[in-house]
C-alpha cells in the first residue's frame, strides 16, 4: 500500500485526535514504514512476522500474492 493510500486511510478511520498533520504526511508514514514505528506515534513497536501456517490462516499464506499490497 502506498504511503499516499495509508495517509487517505488514515484520514477516513481514524480518531480525531491522530488525524494531524505531524503524522499524517507521506515522510512519517514512509519513516514509520521502514523503521517498524507505530504509525500514530503510540509507545510500540513492529515486528516482521514469518508468513507460515502455524501463526497465520492458511487461506493468508495459500493467497499471499492475492495480498501482496498488505503484506511484506
Amino acid at each position: 500500500m502506498t504511503p499516499e493510500r495509508i495517509s487517505e486511510k488514515m484520514s477516513s478511520i481514524s480518531h480525531t485526535e491522530y488525524d494531524l498533520p505531524h503524522l499524517n504526511n507521506k515522510e512519517h508514514i514512509i519513516d514509520a514504514l521502514t523503521n517498524a514505528k507505530d504509525i500514530w506515534n503510540r509507545d510500540r513497536k513492529m515486528i516482521k512476522q514469518d508468513l507460515n501456517k502455524d501463526k497465520f490462516p492458511a487461506y493468508l499464506v495459500d493467497n499471499a500474492d492475492r495480498f501482496k499490497d498488505f503484506i511484506a
